[in-house]
């Protein structure tokens, strides 16, 4: 009985995999044709970055930035400097 276990094992894993391969490819397909909405055009004129856009958005980021920079380092040296009291 125990020599017979893996060889039967082994071919039950076999037809289960048969097995689901065999409903696959007999069950329908889960998808939907495709539907066209509306006619394809071209766009009438290329599309643009807009450049003043992204130059404003980057200058006032960097703006920022410098000013967060500028408020830490004083932060920090104002706590570093602490007069002595006399």
């Amino acid at each position: 009985m125990v020599i017979q276990r893996t060889p039967l094992t082994q071919s039950l894993l076999e037809l289960d995999a048969e097995l689901l391969r065999l409903l696959q490819q007999l069950s329908p397909p889960q998808t939907r044709p495709t539907e066209m909405l509306g006619q394809i055009a071209a766009p009438s004129h290329p599309s643009q970055p807009r450049e003043w856009l992204i130059l404003a958005v980057a200058a006032m980021l960097g703006l920022m930035g410098g000013m967060a920079a500028f408020v830490t380092e004083f932060v920090a040296n104002a706590k570093a400097f602490r007069p002595t009291p006399t």
